[in-house]
């Protein structure tokens, strides 16, 4: 399926595409000669797609000799290499860790979880600073009994 879209592309030209194949799409960005490719349930959305490859695009590059073996590439041939790489970015992907829209939400999330169990805790102190309260008012009120019954000769 991907191999049968990549052969009609002239690779030569930068550009982003998606192309439908029975229930599937196929994702393709094309730049400096190198097309990144992923396949997914049909969709009219793209970004996460196209946000999906540019972060595989980076971390493609990151790597010098990844970059400059590609032009001489055969199939498979960074599989070793760059494997561990597409996993990781994939399952951050899947987590919905992976752009930077998901990430920034994620963010949130965390923020709010962390502010939610700070909010719990100052409702703990000020129910433990009211039984103190409570309790040093009980101590007053048996020491102005005891002081009351208490006689100095």
């Amino acid at each position: 399926m991907v191999h049968s879209i990549l052969r009609t592309l002239d690779i030569r030209e930068d550009r982003k595409l998606a192309s439908p194949v029975d229930r599937f799409q196929v994702h393709v960005l094309i730049e400096s000669g190198i097309a990144y490719t992923c396949v997914t349930h049909l969709t009219n959305k793209h970004y996460l797609q196209f946000s999906f490859l540019e972060t595989m695009k980076e971390k493609f590059l990151e790597v010098p000799s990844l970059h400059i073996r590609a032009v001489t590439a055969s199939e498979n041939e960074f599989e070793r290499d760059f494997c561990p790489v597409i996993a990781s970015v994939v399952y951050d992907y899947n987590i919905g860790r992976g752009d930077n829209v998901s990430r920034l939400h994620a963010q949130v999330e965390d923020v709010k979880q962390i502010m939610l169990e700070n909010v719990e805790k100052v409702i703990e102190r000020g129910d433990r600073l009211d039984d103190l309260l409570s309790k040093t008012e009980d101590l007053e009120s048996h020491v102005s009994i005891i002081s009351g019954n208490i006689r100095i000769i």
